[in-house]
């Protein structure tokens, strides 16, 4: 059975990993880290570190902008113009 590691000790490896030099890939061959693994540590150690980078952004609705509607339809040398009224 494997060990379960906290996540003090992901933010080591993730630090050990980026003094490294090496990529994900050779890093977690080095350590018999599966790469999956990794990522999935490296996603929950950002969420804690930013918590706020997973909520949405606000969005300020103002008043709707009236607009006009015309429609254009050209049929053969014909051209017929709809234009809504408001």
């Amino acid at each position: 059975m494997r060990e379960r590691i906290t996540l003090t000790k992901a933010g080591a490896i993730m630090e050990q990993k980026l003094t490294s030099g090496l990529t994900v890939q050779a890093f977690c061959v080095a350590e018999n880290i599966n790469p999956a693994t990794y990522y999935y540590w490296r996603k929950h150690l950002r969420s804690k570190e930013n918590p706020e980078s997973t909520n949405f952004i606000p969005v300020c609705i103002q008043k709707p902008v009236q607009l006009r509607l015309v429609l254009v339809i050209f049929i053969g040398c014909w051209t017929l113009d709809i234009v809504e009224q408001s």
